[in-house]
């Protein structure tokens, strides 16, 4: 008796569907939002500047310097405010583009995210060093050395012609201008 042959046909699987290419989140009204909390801090910046300058000029003045620093204070709220809404907006972009938890993505992520923040945004921010130094100092160094009451006002003076106002010029003229060009040239 022959044995007999048992052919079997395996039928071979559906190929599988090619992975989603995720294309580039539409990122225009979240830049919109960061360019807003960038002039919001400007003007913050600013009114600082203004009033550690107008603090010394004359004493009649305090209602203008207290004014300016409400400002101050109002345009760092709204500058948090927008920075909320900003990382709402990204995430919903990201999301919408179908970004999710990956660890591949996320590496490659920061890996963007950290060449884009060696532009100057990042390298300007050294330049408030020395002038932090003295703002952090200043004060408190005046206060041990000379403890009478002409100390305070010495000390005062250091704060805020040596420390607060070069710190908000800098910020102004070359740390805030450097971050929204570093974000425009974002793709």
């Amino acid at each position: 008796m022959a044995a007999a042959e048992v052919v079997v046909v395996v039928p071979s699987p559906p190929p599988s569907p090619p992975e989603p290419v995720l294309k580039r989140p539409d990122l225009t009204a979240a830049k919109a939002v960061m360019y807003l909390c960038i002039a919001s801090l400007w003007v913050c910046c600013a009114a600082m500047a203004a009033a550690a300058f107008a603090r010394y000029l004359v004493d009649s003045i305090y209602p203008v310097v207290s004014t300016l620093l409400e400002v101050s204070a109002g345009a760092v709220l709204v500058a948090a405010l927008l920075i909320a809404v900003f990382f709402l907006l990204l995430l919903h972009a990201m999301r919408a583009t179908g970004y999710g938890p990956n660890a591949d993505a996320e590496i490659e992520a920061r890996k963007v995210v950290w060449e884009k923040l060696q532009g100057t945004g990042v390298l300007t921010v050294p330049a408030c060093f020395p002038f932090l130094l003295l703002l952090v100092t200043g004060y408190p160094l005046i206060m041990a050395v000379l403890p009478t009451e002409g100390s305070k006002m010495i000390g005062s003076f250091l704060f805020d012609y040596l420390g607060v106002l070069p710190i908000m010029v800098l910020c102004c003229l070359l740390v805030l201008p450097s971050l929204a060009l570093n974000l425009l040239m974002m793709n």
